[in-house]
């Protein structure tokens, strides 16, 4: 009974719980495929189902109808132009329950009438849709006319290519009444109208009679009055609705979907919640053949449909019926042995045996459990499909209760030697192996009786009188030989060594004298060996001292610092007024371009760093090939490991091959090497790159030098080292120069600034003294 069917509740707008998921694609060469991740949700359904499923022209809203029956604004797509959003059939991805032992699925259709598709594609996705549902609603706009019904005519290729059993010849009306008795019922939604409903003398009349009235032949019009009377003959349970604009103006249409619900015509929202309550009020299971169908049959008939239809073959309503009740048996057999295996690994795991007498007491459980799942409501117990399938279920339960008994068995055997060997070990064994622990034959005997009754308490499983009766029989046969040759043996020993030790009393008085005074003169050799080797060890070691001290004192003296304090002071100087006019600069951002590791080129952009100098920011410049994830990208400066340039490292030479031929100057490109992943730069010229690298550094040291203090304390005392010839490659993660350290940590720790004049012969003087006259650049005042 569908009288206490009630729809959701759909004040929690505009979203529904759950998504929409393509249940059938058809392709551009009209092939149709399930798609598994909508059968799999078919699958998991269990119980009795409905489906409704919504078809009509493209365009005429069927989604926005489908989303009221979910009561959500939003759920299914509806798109503003004139192509179709929906490909093929979907369904909703949750069920609705909507009684006791009912749920409902929605189906919605790719468009017909579409540019994009055929008059062949429109006839499978209306076909689908009518052999899937249990309530059918076609959605048109307007009136019922005579281009609506032409629209229709689909109807006439159902009737023609869909047989209930295979192998039917021609149609009879006798043929059409029984495929009526598997269709769905149904709903015809009128859009956008605007007629009264009055017959020709004006009374008026409901939407269903009005239905009636257009199914009613016409003279002179015998195409449109097949169509007319295959409707009736096809859906003999049918009705219909009218539903007003639900907007005044026209444009509002395009985006309805995105209307509040409450701004739509109130006369229109009457209506669609009318519709709303007809459509639950008459919700019926979908039925073949008298028998109602699970979500897994659902799938399976829509995987036999597909592919009567890809073999060009007429869909037989039966035949699709026999194979997908065989497939839903196929799967429940398989879930009920995968319910039995995880009953028993709940109980066994393969570690601890069971008892024979639980695991026959388990089996039967499971077991019972397992048929449970074959039995379950939505197939035919008496048929001899099932009948057959609960024979190999039982099979299978009976193999797999035998291998369990097997591996019980094992896993006893394993674990009851273990308890009598453990046992053997600790009551027997390590007492054989004292010798003298036994007395006699009898104290064994008696440990064996004690080993005996504790294993009988630690042991489980069938495998416990076996391992009794054989393994530990064995080795208490062994232990009592083994015994009383130790005994004998031992009886023995003690008479052979009484007469040895007379033998030995005897030879030691006689010998006894001598053997002292030749102790005595050996000793007094040994002693004065050990003086001599010491004093020579003496002799040697004094020698090697004084080599050593002759050495150490001809070692060269090591050279001064070859940089002076005035001139590392005017460097620091320098550098660092470099490092502020960059900042300067680069207020209103430096242009320079970003290498694209995806290798698409270089990306215009600009550099500037924050307020405090502590992060450089890269931002990027309006371009079709900038894609979001590359920029903006910030990397704070303490973070810096290295500076590379083209030539430094087989990283940078990477990322200069990534740029198409012609782009930059290898002379131009530096890479920052710094989470959350390396950065390419490209300035305009080799001497930008090399100022705006010399200037870097001394604020990576700036954020280094506060961040690990401990690298400038690891500067070598006494003097400053040489910064090196150039500083295209700088290695920050190393130690850093001390003069960059002392340009690093800020102007109040530099010496007072100089005039430009004194400062540049400073650098001059500096640059001959290293040798770096080419890399010198003056001051500017």
């Amino acid at each position: 009974s569908s009288a206490n069917l009630k729809p959701p509740c759909a004040d929690a707008m505009p979203a529904a719980s759950g998504n929409p998921v393509q249940l059938i694609r058809v392709d551009d060469d009209g092939k149709c495929h399930l798609q598994d991740s909508a059968a799999a949700v078919l699958n998991q359904i269990q119980g009795r189902l409905a489906v409704v499923g919504i078809a009509g022209l493209a365009r005429t809203g069927k989604s926005f109808l489908l989303n009221r029956l979910l009561g959500s604004q939003a759920g299914f797509e509806i798109g503003p132009s004139v192509n179709p959003c929906t490909k093929g059939l979907w369904i909703w991805d949750r069920p609705i329950q909507v009684g006791p032992d009912l749920q409902c699925v929605f189906l919605d259709t790719e468009g017909l009438g579409s540019t994009q598709r055929t008059a062949s594609c429109d006839m499978q996705v209306f076909s689908l849709c009518v052999l899937l549902s249990s309530c059918f609603i076609y959605n048109s706009v307007g009136a019922i006319d005579e281009q609506s019904l032409e629209d229709l005519n689909l109807v006439l290729h159902l009737a023609k290519n869909v047989h209930v059993r295979s192998g039917a010849g021609d149609r009879s009306s006798e043929e059409l009444s029984e495929l009526a008795r598997h269709l769905p019922a149904l709903l015809w939604v009128l859009r956008d109208f605007f007629l009264r409903l009055v017959d020709e003398h004006g009374t008026a009349i409901s939407e269903k009679d009005y239905l009636e009235h257009a199914l009613k032949p016409v003279s002179g019009q015998e195409d449109k009055n097949r169509v007319r009377s295959t409707i009736k003959e096809l859906f003999p349970d049918r009705d219909c609705m009218t539903l007003a604009r639900p907007v005044a103006d026209e444009g509002y249409l395009r985006v309805l979907q995105r209307l509040p619900y409450e701004s739509l015509r109130p006369k229109f929202r009457e209506k669609v919640e009318v519709f709303v309550e007809k459509v639950y009020a008459t919700l019926k299971p979908k039925l073949v053949g008298g028998t109602a169908v699970s979500g897994a049959t659902l799938a399976g008939l829509a995987l036999e449909y597909c592919g009567a239809i890809n073999r060009g073959a007429v869909p037989a309503i039966q035949s699709a019926w026999v194979a997908a009740a065989e497939r839903e048996l196929r799967l429940r057999r398989a879930a009920a042995l995968r319910a039995y295996r995880a009953r028993l690994r709940a109980e066994f795991d393969g570690q601890v045996p069971l008892s024979e007498e639980w695991l026959r007491t388990l089996h039967e459980a499971a077991s019972a459990e397992a048929l449970a799942l074959l039995a379950a409501p939505g197939l035919d117990a008496s048929d001899e499909r099932t009948w057959a399938c609960r024979e190999e279920l039982v099979r299978g339960l009976a193999g797999l209760y035998e291998q369990a008994r097997a591996d019980n068995l094992a896993t006893s055997s394993s674990a009851c030697k273990r308890v009598a060997a453990k046992l053997y070990e600790e009551r027997i064994l390590c007492k054989l192996d004292a010798p003298g622990t036994y007395g006699s034959v009898q104290e064994l005997i008696g440990d064996w009786g004690q080993l005996r009754q504790e294993y009988m308490q630690m042991s489980l499983g069938p495998a416990q009188g076996e391992v009794l009766s054989a393994w530990l029989f064995q080795q208490m046969t062994e232990s009592v030989q083994k015994l009383s040759r130790d005994i004998q043996n031992a009886t023995d020993q003690r008479c052979s060594d009484m007469q040895q030790r007379v033998h030995e009393a005897e030879a030691r008085s006689m010998h006894v004298s001598s053997t002292i005074q030749s102790e005595r003169s050996e000793q007094r050799e040994a002693l004065e060996l050990a003086q001599q080797q010491w004093l020579q060890e003496r002799r040697q070691l004094e020698r090697q001292l004084q080599e050593a001290k002759h050495q150490v004192a001809m070692l060269p003296q090591l050279p001064p610092p070859s940089v002076p304090p005035h001139v590392a002071a005017a460097m620091v100087s320098h550098m660092w007024r470099r490092a502020r006019c960059l900042i300067c600069r680069a207020q209103h951002g430096l242009p320079c371009r970003v290498v694209d590791p995806a290798g698409s080129g270089a990306i215009p952009a600009r550099c500037r760093f924050n307020a405090e100098a502590e992060v450089l920011m890269v931002e990027g410049l309006p371009s079709p090939n900038c894609r979001p994830e590359l920029l903006p990208q910030r990397r704070p400066l303490r973070d810096v490991r290295n500076i590379w340039v083209c030539a430094d490292s087989e990283l940078a030479r990477c990322a200069h091959r990534v740029l198409p031929r012609g782009v930059a100057d290898a002379g131009c490109l530096l890479l920052l090497d710094a989470p959350p992943r390396p950065l390419g730069l490209i300035l305009h010229s080799t001497q930008a790159r090399e100022d705006f690298l010399d200037s870097l550094a001394v604020l990576i040291a700036v954020q280094r030098s506060r961040k690990e203090p401990e690298l400038v304390q690891r500067c070598s005392p006494g003097g400053l080292r040489p910064p090196g010839l150039s500083l295209q490659s700088v290695h920050i993660s190393g130690p850093i120069c001390a003069w960059l350290a002392q340009a690093g940590q800020g102007e109040e720790l530099l010496v007072p600034p100089e005039s430009s004049s004194a400062t540049n012969s400073a650098l001059r003087e500096a640059a001959e003294t290293l040798g770096m006259s080419e890399f010198w650049h003056p001051l500017e005042s």
